[in-house]
């Protein structure tokens, strides 16, 4: 298996953004821990910002689940789901063969970071003209 990766170092916040938009499918992987089903990262919201679909490990039943669900940004499967993994794999990689593998890129919009803090400035301005 060694033979079919490649191990990249270190590479700047940039490099690595222009290595998820280069990629064909971008792994997230959420630990496994009690408050695993309201975990969001950064990096998540970068994934969704790349137009790339995402294969998330996790709960299917959490936060992240829920987005790549109504976004159809990708699909998650649950920590010891060895088959749906490797059906999704296969799934993504004969769209990849068929220069079919794309998102709608409108579906993941209002999880930008533009429009999140669009959101977070109004929230804020409500709270404090109420204050």
């Amino acid at each position: 298996m060694t033979k079919n990766l490649n191990k990249i170092t270190y590479l700047t916040h940039d490099e690595a953004i222009k290595k998820q938009h280069s990629s064909q499918v971008l792994l997230l992987l959420i630990n496994r821990s009690a408050n695993a089903k309201g975990i969001l990262t950064g990096k998540f919201f970068e994934y969704l910002a790349s137009d790339r679909p995402v294969l998330g490990i996790g709960p299917v039943d959490g936060d992240a689940a829920a987005i790549l669900n109504e976004t159809g940004a990708g699909i998650m499967v649950d920590f010891d789901d060895v088959e749906t993994a490797q059906e999704t794999i296969l799934h993504y990689y004969k769209l990849y063969k068929k220069n079919q593998l794309t998102l709608d890129a409108d579906s993941v919009d209002k999880y930008s970071r533009k429009n999140l803090t669009g959101n977070l400035s109004d929230l804020l301005n409500h709270t404090t003209a109420n204050a």
